[in-house]
């Protein structure tokens, strides 16, 4: 079952060092990052959820090359390559993928194949075995369940998801991620327990957006969008003009937190982004939020 705590509140940002940091602070100061300073970015109350470079040529999307080859566009390795500096000197570690679905170009940093704490990440993955499987089935989603749909994506409902992952048939349907890209993942005997990769979560978003039916694409689409504004953060922290849509994630991990979130941004839903993280000894919400958010807009300031 998921931890029941508090995410941590009141806490002015941390010190973000260097030229990275003046970066995202005139990010901040422009209205293209939404991590108020000294709020939690989590819901007010909330339950916390359950739970080197390298870049691979245009179209592939194996592995990760080892730390120092570069055959993607130059403009997104330099992106990558900076927003790892930042990640890295928040602490912790980080995994950062994005990928350009018209050009095919993937960048990845060392860790993008490292399992993280997926946290609600993964309702991402519930909700397209749902949909995936409600058509298949020629069964249309009733009232009650699309009412759940809704409010596990949009506002993290844990309750609706364990729902959903019971109807689903909960260790089956663990089993079943792997379809929609969570081939890595681990511990997917509960949704809470889930460890995956960034990589994992790049190919999740990547199935919803291009191996969906046309109307269950924008059902996603749509819920990923109109996440609660208290969730507005990681990729959904970028400026609204990038059209932003995202599943966060959020969890104490061992003394510290892990937060991740994963989605896509630009038009046509071009860029797809998944960064996860491990905090440092002692790290919490806040500074994983801070994390995530400003590894993201690293990534895409001025991309979209």
């Amino acid at each position: 079952m998921p931890v029941r705590s508090r995410p941590v509140a009141g806490r002015r940002p941390a010190r973000v060092p260097g030229v990275i940091g003046v970066v995202v602070l005139a990010v901040v100061l422009t209205g293209s990052v939404a991590v108020p300073a000294g709020t939690a970015a989590g819901p007010a109350g909330a339950a916390a959820d359950p739970a080197g470079s390298a870049v691979s040529a245009p179209g592939t999307a194996g592995p990760a090359a080892s730390a120092g080859t570069s055959t993607a566009a130059p403009d997104l390795a330099v992106r990558g390559t900076a927003a790892d500096a930042f990640a890295r000197a928040r602490g912790g570690r980080t995994g950062i993928v994005i990928r350009d679905r018209v050009t095919g170009a993937v960048w990845r940093n060392a860790d993008a194949g490292t399992a993280f704490r997926a946290a609600s990440t993964v309702k991402l993955g519930i909700a397209v075995d749902l949909l995936v499987r409600s058509r298949a089935a020629g069964i249309p989603l009733d009232p009650a369940t699309r009412a759940a749909l809704t409010a596990m994506i949009t506002a993290s409902d844990n309750g609706a998801a364990d729902r959903l992952w019971a109807r689903a048939g909960g260790p089956a349907a663990g089993a079943r991620l792997a379809r929609y890209g969570l081939r890595d993942a681990i511990g997917t005997g509960g949704w809470g327990g889930v460890r995956c990769t960034p990589d994992d979560l790049e190919r999740l978003v990547s199935y919803a957006l291009e191996r969906t039916a046309v109307a269950d694409r924008a059902t996603l689409v749509g819920l990923l969008r109109a996440v609660v504004p208290a969730q507005r953060w990681g990729v959904l922290g970028v400026a609204a003009t990038a059209a932003p849509g995202a599943k966060n994630g959020w969890t104490p991990d061992g003394g510290s937190w892990a937060v991740a979130t994963v989605g896509f941004l630009g038009p046509a839903e071009r860029y797809t982004v998944a960064v996860m993280t491990a905090g440092p000894p002692g790290g919490d919400f806040v500074g994983g939020v801070e994390t995530v958010t400003g590894t993201v807009t690293t990534l895409v300031l001025g991309l979209v």
